[in-house]
């Protein structure tokens, strides 16, 4: 039973980092509450690479009422509202160019 278990824990996560979709995003946490298992941190991560806010926002309230987000309040900005590639860019320069 528990190399069934270390089986199914490995190919889950294989799955998600690779499925990068909501639809396998949903079916780990179901996978989760069903095992018993409490929420990966890197579940977190997961969610951060999918591909709009509306789903990251989703995945969010699923983990939620799933009972696997617990604790405090997620800081959105870092979870769902990510900056887009060019803003993030622009953090890291700080509006300075080459020459200054």
């Amino acid at each position: 039973m528990m190399l069934l278990g270390a089986v199914l824990a490995t190919g889950l996560s294989a799955t998600v980092a690779s499925g990068q979709g909501l639809d396998d995003l949903t079916a780990e946490i179901d996978r989760l509450v069903l095992s018993g298992r409490s929420m990966p941190p890197a579940l977190l991560l997961d969610l951060r690479r999918l591909p709009d806010a509306g789903q990251r926002m989703q995945a969010v309230v699923y983990l939620r009422r799933s009972g696997l987000l617990t604790g405090g309040p997620l800081d959105l900005d870092d979870v769902v509202f990510l900056p887009e590639p060019a803003e993030a860019a622009d953090v890291f320069t700080d509006g300075a160019t080459d020459g200054d």
